[in-house]
């Protein structure tokens, strides 16, 4: 496989991907690894563009800087990238 059909497998793989949360009726929040947002499916109430790129603990009016959020996704984050690294 050379560079081009890498380029396009990643391409596909995205927009499949993208076309899931587009279409996820409930808001969603794709993070990464340092819990900034990648991706977020359309809101009535905010930008998605807008979104994209913050922190999550920063959206909004801090709303989201809450104790126990954080101790979930210090547990639930390296779970998903274990699980990610090995398909």
């Amino acid at each position: 496989m050379n560079v081009e059909d890498l380029y396009r497998l990643l391409r596909t793989s995205h927009v499949h991907a993208q076309g899931i949360v587009d279409t996820v009726a409930d808001p969603m929040l794709v993070l990464d690894a340092g819990l900034c947002v990648q991706s977020a499916s359309p809101s009535k109430h905010v930008d998605r563009y807008e979104t994209i790129g913050q922190p999550l603990y920063e959206l909004g009016d801090g709303q989201w800087d809450i104790p126990e959020l954080r101790k979930l996704l210090a547990e639930v984050i390296p779970k998903a990238t274990a699980v990610i690294d090995r398909l």
